[in-house]
């Protein structure tokens, strides 16, 4: 049997002490705070965009609005100006994986194929990208060898659903894609879902309804209205989807249960001098045209804030912070406090943790310089604490 041991008048401490070891400070854990430092990998900027494929900086963008990333590392970018799709390998080469560079309306392969404004971009398992063809009212699919056909939609505007075939699109936008290979397509006042079997349908949303003015809800998907700019779009591990309310900033989520909520931000537009912006608890929080979306696998959400000139995060809790960027219009390389974002539009999330946007013709990139994130010392389940060698 267990017994205690009792020494009258001495204390476990001081028993140590007297064999050599000593007790130092009680703290439990050091925890460093993330540091976020953000560079430009491709594009060289300015205000006038133009097309160069090249290395890093050297190439050229024109409005470049949506980016994804595979699981090798390389970075598809939507230039939307240049009605092409661009592409970025680790070692930053930038070429042209499709599109011609004419506006237009072509299926084909590789440059051989045209776009007209590519607002949307995302990839599934198997390295297809999936791209809202904005311009041509289509939904179009790329196989990783270039490959480009019309997946949805037949070029039509409209609010139609039924088969791919003849299902019509108004606007389409933001686009993600489950792990089950279903499509969400943010188009003006709904989400459209496109199956793996080709039916198109109404997934959240009042049709051809939008609200202008500030309103909270929670309730069924199909009952909730929607600002009339819905913009990007994402998908989580657990099948959620999000989207921005654009003019309301609002970050909407909806369920796999068919509840859709405003999940982030409390709907303060700017006006005059004042300029929304806050970090907090979901609708505490404060966006100011809030654009691209994307998702990490651990359920972190990333929001473009596109007038507050920031990149912000928000937890599966909804907790909204600040990653890059000063509130200032301006583009500078550095950490955090220092950096500088101009009118951040596209943003993915690479499997390593790295956040990429596109701005002003120029991809950036936020990385986390000290992952060694919690070092526990002076514990006293740690041995090596106590001060003996």
């Amino acid at each position: 049997m267990m017994r205690w041991l009792e020494l009258t008048g001495l204390s476990l401490v001081a028993i140590l002490a007297a064999g050599g070891c000593k007790k130092v400070a009680p703290e439990e854990v050091i925890v460093q705070a993330p540091i976020n430092k953000v560079t430009t990998i491709a594009g060289s900027g300015g205000v006038i965009g133009g097309y160069l494929d090249g290395l890093g900086v050297k190439s050229v963008f024109y409005r470049p609005s949506s980016l994804v990333i595979d699981i090798t590392g390389n970075i598809f970018v939507a230039d939307d100006y240049n009605f092409r799709i661009r592409k970025i390998t680790p070692e930053g080469v930038v070429s042209t994986f499709a599109g011609s560079g004419n506006n237009g309306y072509v299926d084909g392969e590789g440059t051989k194929a045209q776009f007209s404004y590519i607002e949307g971009i995302t990839i599934d398992g198997s390295g297809n990208l999936y791209v809202s063809d904005y311009g041509n009212f289509v939904i179009r699919k790329i196989t990783p060898s270039g490959v480009v056909t019309t997946y949805a939609g037949n070029g039509q505007a409209g609010l139609v659903n039924g088969p791919v075939a003849t299902s019509k699109f108004q606007s389409p936008t933001g686009i993600g894609i489950d792990k089950n290979g279903n499509l969400y397509v943010a188009d003006y006042s709904v989400i459209r879902k496109i199956t793996p079997d080709g039916m198109v349908s109404n997934y959240a949303g009042t049709q051809n309804e939008v609200i202008f003015y500030q309103e909270r809800y929670d309730g069924p998907a199909n009952e909730a209205r929607f600002g009339f700019i819905l913009a990007g779009l994402t998908v989580d591990p657990s099948g959620n989807v999000y989207v921005t309310d654009q003019t309301r900033n609002y970050i909407w989520k909806v369920t796999p249960a068919g509840i859709a909520s405003t999940w982030a931000g409390d709907g303060l537009t700017a006006y005059a001098d004042f300029r929304p912006y806050n970090d907090g608890i979901g609708l505490t929080a404060q966006f100011n045209y809030p654009t691209g979306l994307a998702c990490d696998a651990a359920g972190n959400i990333y929001v473009t804030d596109q007038s507050g000139h920031r990149i912000r995060k928000v937890t599966p809790e909804s907790f909204v912070s600040t990653l890059a960027g000063d509130g200032k219009n301006g583009s500078i390389d550095g950490i955090k406090e220092v950096s500088e974002v101009s009118f951040p539009a596209g943003i993915t999330a690479s499997a390593a943790g790295d956040v990429y946007f596109t701005e002003t013709n120029k991809i950036r990139k936020v990385e986390n310089i000290n992952n060694s994130a919690a070092k526990p010392i002076n514990n006293w389940n740690n041995p090596k604490s106590w001060g003996n060698p």
